[in-house]
């Protein structure tokens, strides 16, 4: 009878050690297993990712400076409104042409805040995040000057095609008051720039 007994005693004490110890550690066991093999899985991506990141930085350390200086003054990093102000007034000094009634808003026509000239030595004067975008900012700089046609029009390309990117937004005319000159025009130029947040 003891031949009998021991062996299912055996085989239940078995039975029931695998259900409430053996099994459950088991599973957890394999579900370790599983976050092990995600977590080998990210740290490979980490790598990969860091080594592109080394390339990266390779190509950029490989950017001569004068290419750097060429793409800040582009699309800066920050709206320097000052500097802004003295590069249109050294083309507008080629031409002969003085700017006045300086103005910076954040959109031309939008009616938002106005800074004008005396305002402009801070960084980023109204400045405004463009759309939904939020790579970067536009500033919205507007003046006066008088000037003939012709030499507005060739202001203006020189503007357009200067290093840093600035977006003529609206040119309003008015004719000369007197005879006398005739081929005077008084202009109202709004254009906007940008730059990186």
């Amino acid at each position: 009878m003891l031949k009998v007994i021991f062996p299912i005693l055996l085989l239940s004490t078995s039975v029931l050690m695998f259900f409430t110890f053996i099994n459950p550690h088991y599973q957890k066991i394999k579900t370790e297993q599983v976050e092990l093999a995600d977590y080998n899985e990210a740290l490979d991506n980490s790598k990969i990712i860091l080594g592109q990141k080394n390339d990266l930085l390779a190509t950029v350390n490989e950017i001569p400076q004068e290419q750097k200086d060429k793409l800040e003054k582009l699309l800066p990093s920050n709206i320097d409104n000052i500097r802004l102000i003295i590069e249109i007034n050294n083309i507008a000094k080629r031409y002969g042409i003085v700017l006045r009634a300086i103005e910076f808003g954040s959109t031309p026509g939008s009616g938002d805040k106005k800074t004008d000239s005396s305002q402009a030595g801070q960084k980023g004067a109204a400045p405004s995040t463009t759309g939904g975008n939020n790579e970067y900012g536009t500033v919205t700089l507007g003046f006066t000057t008088v000037a003939s046609y012709k030499t507005c029009v060739s202001f203006l390309k020189e503007i357009e095609t200067s290093l840093r990117l600035v977006e003529i937004k609206s040119v309003l005319f008015d004719a000369p008051a007197s005879s006398q000159d005739k081929d005077l025009y008084t202009f109202r130029i709004e254009l906007s720039t940008f730059w990186l947040k």
